[in-house]
C-alpha cells in the first residue's frame, strides 16, 4: 500500500506542479510514504530472521542507504545524458511500479 502511494506521488509530481493548489501534494505524499515505510520492513524482516534481528535491522538500514545513493547516481547519469528534470518522476516511478510487483509476488508466496 505505501510503495503505491509513493508510486502516485511520483507519477503526479510533473503534472501538479503546473497546478498551485496541488504542487505541495505529491511531495507529502512521498514524504510520507517513505518515511512510514521503514518501520513495516524491519518488522517483516525481524518476522522472517528472528534470530538474526541486528544484522537483518542493519542491512534493511544499508539497503536504505545504498538506494538512496544509486538513484542520486542515477538521476545525475539521466540529467548529464541530457534527459529533462521532468523525466526523473517517471523513471522513479517505474522503479517504484516494480517494486510494487515484488512485493505482490513476495506476498502471494507467504499468504
Amino acid at each position: 500500500m505505501l510503495l503505491s502511494i509513493l508510486a502516485i506521488a511520483m507519477f503526479g509530481i510533473p503534472f501538479a506542479l503546473n497546478i498551485p493548489a496541488l504542487g505541495l501534494l505529491p511531495f507529502l505524499l512521498w514524504g510520507a510514504s517513505a518515511w512510514a515505510s521503514l518501520a513495516p520492513q524491519q518488522h517483516a524482516l525481524l518476522l522472517a530472521q528472528r534470530n538474526h534481528a541486528e544484522a537483518v535491522v542493519a542491512l534493511n538500514s544499508s539497503a536504505n542507504y545504498l538506494g538512496s545513493a544509486v538513484g542520486s547516481f542515477a538521476g545525475g547519469v539521466a540529467l548529464f545524458a541530457g534527459f529533462p528534470p521532468s523525466f526523473l518522476p517517471f523513471a522513479a516511478g517505474s522503479v517504484i511500479l516494480l517494486a510494487v510487483l515484488g512485493q505482490l509476488r513476495i506476498l502471494r508466496r507467504y499468504t
